[in-house]
C-alpha cells in the first residue's frame, strides 16, 4: 500500500503552516549563525566573530520575540476556531 504524502496536509490551517515555516526558517538562521561561528573561531578571524555576535544579538533575539508572539497569536487564534 503507498501512503499519500498530502493524506495529512488538511489537518493544519494556512496560519498554522505558516508559522511552521517561519519557525523552519529562523532554525535554518540560527544553525547557519552556529556553523560560522564555530568556523570563525577555529580558523582564529576575531573580526568575524564579533561581527557574528554582534548580528546575532541585533538580528537573532528580536527575530525570535517576534516568532514567538507570532506562535502566541496561533494559538489563541487556533483556539478561538476550535
Amino acid at each position: 500500500m503507498v501512503s499519500d504524502p498530502d493524506r495529512h496536509s488538511h489537518r493544519y490551517s494556512l496560519l498554522v503552516k505558516a508559522c511552521i515555516a517561519a519557525f523552519k526558517w529562523l532554525s535554518w538562521l540560527g544553525t547557519g549563525f552556529a556553523i560560522a561561528y564555530i568556523l570563525a573561531a577555529c580558523l582564529g578571524v576575531h573580526w568575524a566573530l564579533s561581527l557574528l555576535m554582534m548580528l546575532a544579538t541585533h538580528l537573532s533575539v528580536p527575530m525570535m520575540s517576534i516568532a514567538l508572539c507570532w506562535g502566541a497569536f496561533v494559538v489563541v487564534v487556533e483556539s478561538w476556531r476550535s
